[in-house]
């Protein structure tokens, strides 16, 4: 069989248990292993008993707010880190009940097996449509992605959602309250927004998310852009200066706040933050804009942890060499 073959061709009965074949390209590891064929395989005829406590009506809630999201970051959000296996079970019944999807991450050979990623299946859909008394259109639900193309979309999104899961842990221990937009919502004509730079060149301004911070009377306001080093040093200042004119005048008048600081993370290391730090200050160089420097503020994703990622100094500056708390009221 030749390589493209293998590449194209259906799971077999082993791959579908959850086994990497060695040699098996990226493209035959992601494969999708959620449709109803492999339902069939290795599963019962009859889907195992599920019973939709809160406990299942949260998951599913979790899983629709994020779209997509593993087993540990469902444990993180909602249950005790011992709570593990017995997420996994709840998760398994409601897979196999058809109210959520799954599909596994590709890993190399050898590496064990792959990890699960869950998203909304349709009865889940409807499920959430009829507890909030909507019709099921109006709540978003699409096939999940399929094929390997797919997959630095979806390990995009996994990362928004871990800070996003982070931030929210970190809000409910230490008393605030936070709103936050997704992409998908930001995409909306509500919040998409196109400036135009002096040389005529349109940006269309789409973050990857929007929250807004408030405790007591104060609140902090933040676009999120998580990079994952994709972006070479042109398309990275195209973003920083359109960040730069939206914040001038469109922003307040679309949000209706005057608070607003442009957090850049890094999923790819140090090396990569830093990069992200000298494009910054190029582009404020460039654009006579150094007065915005307090606009951007830059962060690892791997140093964020619910008890750091507000109120302590991991927050580099763009221009001091200096760290700071994105809450400093």
């Amino acid at each position: 069989m030749t390589q493209q073959g293998l590449t194209n061709r259906c799971l077999t009965n082993k791959e579908s248990s959850g086994e990497t074949l060695r040699g098996a390209t990226i493209e035959t590891v992601w494969r999708r292993r959620s449709d109803h064929a492999y339902r069939a395989i290795g599963a019962p005829r009859t889907p195992p008993p599920l019973v939709l406590g809160p406990r299942e009506q949260a998951i599913l809630e979790a899983v629709y707010a994020h779209r997509y999201l593993t087993r540990n970051q469902i444990v993180r959000l909602l249950f005790n880190p011992r709570s593990a296996t017995w997420v996994d079970e709840k998760l398994k019944r409601l897979y196999h009940n058809g109210y959520l999807e799954r599909l596994f991450l590709p890993v190399a050979p050898g590496s064990g097996s792959p990890p699960a990623v869950y998203c909304l299946d349709r009865k889940g859909r409807d499920l959430l449509a009829e507890l909030r008394g909507l019709n099921k259109t109006e709540v978003f639900w699409r096939k999940t992605v399929d094929t390997a193309r797919d997959l630095p979309f979806l390990a995009h999104t996994l990362a928004i959602n871990g800070f996003r899961i982070t931030l929210s842990l970190a809000c409910q221990q230490q008393g605030f309250a936070l709103s936050w937009l997704d992409e998908r919502t930001l995409k909306s004509s509500a919040y998409k927004a196109e400036v135009v730079d002096a040389d005529g060149q349109t940006l269309v301004i789409v973050p990857d998310g929007y929250g807004r911070l408030r405790r007591a009377s104060s609140q902090a306001c933040f676009f999120l852009e998580l990079n994952n080093g994709s972006q070479e040093k042109k398309a990275f200042r195209r973003k920083v200066r359109g960040h730069l004119l939206f914040a001038h005048g469109p922003y307040q008048e679309r949000y209706r706040s005057q608070s607003l600081t442009a957090l850049l993370v890094s999923n790819q290391g140090e090396m990569r933050l830093r990069e992200m730090r000298a494009f910054t200050r190029e582009e404020l160089l460039a654009s006579g804009e150094e007065a915005d420097w307090e606009l951007f503020l830059l962060a690892n994703l791997a140093e964020h942890a619910p008890e750091n990622i507000l109120t302590q100094p991991i927050w580099r500056t763009v221009g001091e060499e200096r760290r700071c708390a994105l809450w400093e009221g």
